[in-house]
């Protein structure tokens, strides 16, 4: 029901269920029975008992507004529910000899064309995961997102690599998408080959 009102994604919406669910646990009662300053307490107790994550709070929070605000129609709870502030850190940025040695470290093509696939392009994880064969234009150099965030789609334009590489594999394993199994062996012709393939620039 939640996704399919907020086209929420089904893992977001089992997540909402679990905060939620976590918080009345915690407390003790039934979710619509707790009050802002229990809510507040929740929020403190995360960040300073737990040491949870400021994103992991701010996800947890976004999940408790949606019940009380959207759910139960209490729209006082906008102010009682603050988000906590995020002080983000500057990500760490890869040479790129650091990220040929990651990408060549790959156990299997799948891992490989996954790795490529994430750097060339700065697609999440969940829509390479996702990407066919059908979804890949060799040609323009674009890949087509079906099922992006809140399921909106959109096209990425890439470099070559990011774009034939995946597409060779995906043809070569007969693979429906990028999902790597755990345990996988390359048998098929032209494995090899593909394998001693060195990534040296991007």
């Amino acid at each position: 029901m939640l996704g399919q009102r907020r086209n929420y994604s089904k893992s977001t919406t089992r997540y909402y269920l679990q905060a939620v669910a976590s918080c009345a646990r915690h407390f003790g009662k039934s979710p619509d029975k707790l009050g802002p300053d229990e809510l507040r307490s929740d929020q403190a107790h995360l960040l300073r008992e737990r040491k949870l994550a400021v994103g992991t709070v701010i996800a947890r929070v976004a999940a408790l507004r949606f019940f009380f605000i959207r759910t139960l129609k209490r729209h006082e709870f906008r102010e009682d529910l603050p988000y906590p502030k995020d002080h983000r850190r500057l990500p760490t940025v890869l040479s790129l000899e650091e990220v040929a040695r990651l990408i060549n470290a790959a156990e299997n093509l799948l891992q490989r064309a996954l790795l490529m696939t994430l750097y060339g392009t700065g697609m999440r994880r969940t829509e390479v995961s996702l990407l066919r064969v059908s979804d890949i234009d060799s040609q323009r150099m674009m890949i087509r997102v079906e099922r992006g965030k809140g399921g909106a789609g959109r096209d990425i334009s890439s470099q070559p690599g990011a774009v034939r590489y995946p597409a060779r594999i995906l043809a070569l394993e007969k693979a429906p998408h990028l999902s790597v199994p755990e345990q996988r062996t390359q048998t098929r012709q032209g494995a090899a080959h593909l394998r001693q393939d060195r990534v040296v620039c991007l």
